[in-house]
């Protein structure tokens, strides 16, 4: 409802799914609908990042169907890399040289072609992996900030409440270790 109300949200990033096919959806769909089934109150900020994503890439995929950008295929490529490697201290005007485009041109590219800025995209990455180690490990608030360049404990508080929805320590608090 919410969606339909506001349009898309906080939350969403084509850069959950990782690449323009239908299996990709397919697979995005299937987590919604195992979230959908834990009924847990926590996997709620999941849940909604998740859909925002789906329709985020929808809406992207439509508003860039039969474009044929020569970039097309190195910015999925370069947005890829950043999920694959979130902790790497990326250079995005150094990526915007390797390619041959101005910075102006490389973010309206990558924000035309994948439905956000190549910073936000990678801030969604590292705030994701974020979670991961929040999930999966007993690391601290500022190693984990600083392994994945998110500033000091503060600020990685700060930019992971804004988009989970949580702070760091309830986010680790509320979720079973897996």
């Amino acid at each position: 409802k919410r969606l339909v109300e506001q349009g898309v949200g906080p939350h969403a990033d084509a850069g959950l799914l990782a690449g323009p096919g239908p299996q990709v959806a397919h697979e995005c769909v299937s987590e919604l609908v195992d979230l959908s089934r834990e009924a847990d109150p926590r996997q709620q900020p999941r849940a909604v990042a998740l859909l925002e994503a789906l329709v985020a890439r929808i809406v992207t995929w439509a508003m860039t169907a039969g474009t044929d950008d020569p970039h097309r295929d190195a910015l999925e490529a370069l947005a890829a890399a950043m999920r694959r490697e979130p902790a790497r201290p990326w250079d995005l005007a150094l990526e915007a040289r390797r390619l041959d485009l101005s910075e102006g041109h490389f973010r309206r590219l990558f924000r035309r072609l994948l439905g956000r800025s190549p910073y936000d995209h990678l801030l969604h990455c590292r705030v994701q992996e974020a979670a991961r180690r929040l999930r999966e490990s007993d690391a601290g608030m500022a190693a984990i900030a600083a392994g994945l360049h998110l500033g000091d404990a503060a600020m990685f508080s700060k930019t992971f409440r804004r988009r989970i929805g949580l702070s760091p320590r309830a986010y680790r608090r509320g979720l079973p270790r897996t």
